[in-house]
């Protein structure tokens, strides 16, 4: 995805006041690799001790390079390698679908709620000159820019702006409340509308990771 920063008055991606059928979508593996890709995690959640030290072994590792197979890893050899060769094969798979409801203030400000998905956070703010994102978390001026234009993305080419949002202590460690949001809203080369929310949330102690993609037909 090709992120580059924008003039905070532009607020176009913003779909208009209404109410709008969309599906729900997530991204992720085919599903033989995502099933791979649970029985890992759960075999290195069986032997922390162990995935502590093959980390440390492998300490020297660049950024995106994979951790080497270990029969640990409770997955075959091949299958690991299924597993490796699928994070560039990333899909779209719909979910369900949700009422994504629109509403515009006599000052032109806008609010956006996402109805019919179990989100941490379901309800946008946006001021009037479309500067400010806020929800329950806070609020940000916090914008960038983004122009997919690799059409083998599993969101295929889209544009809009994306804002982002931080608060709380990011220790994966801690235990007090912490949210990480990005909610990006543009269109497609279909001309549908497109909003990409991402939800790293920490509320009392439990921890929700989602990245759902909501797109419908529409203005």
């Amino acid at each position: 995805m090709s992120l580059s920063l924008l003039p905070l008055s532009a607020a176009e991606p913003l779909p208009p006041a209404g109410e709008y059928r969309a599906e729900m979508l997530e991204i992720g593996m085919p599903p033989e690799a995502e099933a791979v890709a649970q029985r890992v995690q759960a075999a290195m959640a069986r032997q922390p001790e162990w995935i502590e030290k093959h980390l440390a072994e492998h300490k020297d590792l660049k950024p995106g390079e994979p951790l080497p197979y270990h029969e640990n890893m409770g997955v075959t050899k091949l299958e690991y390698q299924l597993f490796l060769d699928s994070l560039d094969k990333m899909e779209m798979r719909k979910t369900g679908e949700v009422m994504v409801v629109v509403k515009e203030a006599a000052d032109g400000a806008v609010g956006i709620s996402i109805k019919g998905a179990n989100l941490p956070i379901s309800v946008f703010s946006f001021s009037t000159d479309g500067k400010e994102m806020m929800c329950k978390f806070g609020a940000t001026k916090k914008q960038v820019k983004i122009d997919q234009k690799d059409p083998k993305s599993p969101m295929g080419l889209w544009s809009g702006i994306q804002w982002l949002i931080e608060d709380g202590d990011p220790n994966p460690k801690g235990e007090a409340d912490y949210a990480n949001l990005k909610f990006a809203a543009g269109k497609d080369s279909e001309g549908r509308r497109v909003l990409y929310i991402r939800q790293l949330v920490r509320l009392d102690g439990e921890v929700e990771d989602l990245s759902p993609v909501f797109r419908w037909i529409g203005k």
